[in-house]
């Protein structure tokens, strides 16, 4: 017969840790987390080269400037074969003077082309022309018997006749070889000079003159020239209120005398600007 079990005796002591077992397989990925707010936008980058100039375009034809009447040079209101007529007809039904906003038309048309007597003649309605009033403008010329020129002295020409004046430039009788500003700003100039009669001339010049004192020459050749004949030119200059401006001549014949406005002597200033 087997006797009873003993108590346990005490526990002996740990014994040495057995080599670690092989790696086990991989647990499945976990679902994927939520984004995470967008972080600041970066600065610019640098600008990139510039592309290849494109092919030139397609030329669209020259452009047309001029308002002048298609059939005839004279603007004659009441012409019945100016296109200006025309024009009238249609707007008001009439071929007799403009009302007032077709004049206003006009005068803002030409504003901007610049009508004047080297390119057509106007007949006013009533002492008015159809010209500007807004804006300062004079034209003024010779009629009646030309004056000679003598030879080799500077001369101012005079002028006795007013083709248009809107700011009381200009004196037939007083002064009558200045041009008077009465707005400061900058104007445009034009002055030309006519020969019916003259001998070989070389050189010739045709000057303008601010105050008594040269600003622009507007002509010069030292070429023979022999009537008939123009000199003429064109040059801004800036004036200021009461600054008057004359054109002289100074040529070389023994003889010479000056065409009327109709043959080609005239002077001319035009308003442009304040600056």
């Amino acid at each position: 017969m087997t006797s009873p079990t003993g108590p346990t005796g005490p526990t002996g002591p740990i014994g040495n840790t057995g080599p670690t077992g092989p790696i086990g397989n991989t647990g499945p990925t976990g679902p994927i987390g939520n984004t995470g707010p967008t972080g600041p936008t970066g600065p610019t980058g640098p600008t990139g080269p510039i592309g290849n100039t494109g092919p030139t375009g397609t030329f669209g034809g020259t452009a047309t400037t001029s308002i002048l009447p298609l059939t005839t040079n004279t603007l004659n209101l009441g012409s019945t074969t100016n296109q200006w007529q025309n024009l009238f007809t249609s707007l008001i039904g009439t071929t007799g003077a403009p009302s007032s906003n077709i004049y206003s038309l006009i005068m803002t048309l030409n504003n901007i082309v610049g009508l004047s007597n080297s390119n057509m003649t106007i007949t006013p309605y009533a002492g008015k022309n159809l010209l500007p009033s807004g804006i300062p403008n004079c034209y003024v010329g010779l009629t009646g018997t030309a004056p000679t020129v003598s030879m080799g002295i500077l001369t101012a020409i005079g002028f006795n006749y007013t083709f248009f004046d809107n700011a009381t430039f200009h004196s037939n009788v007083t002064n009558n070889s200045r041009l008077t500003i009465g707005n400061t700003g900058l104007y445009d100039f034009t002055g030309s000079a006519g020969f019916t009669v003259m001998g070989a001339n070389k050189p010739i010049k045709l000057l303008l003159y601010q105050n008594g004192v040269l600003v622009q020459t507007l002509f010069y050749s030292n070429t023979t020239m022999i009537a008939p004949c123009t000199v003429s030119g064109m040059a801004p200059a800036a004036a200021k209120s009461g600054d008057y401006f004359e054109l002289y001549l100074l040529q070389s014949a023994a003889t010479a005398t000056l065409a009327t406005m109709t043959g080609g002597t005239y002077f001319s200033a035009r308003f442009m600007s304040t600056a």
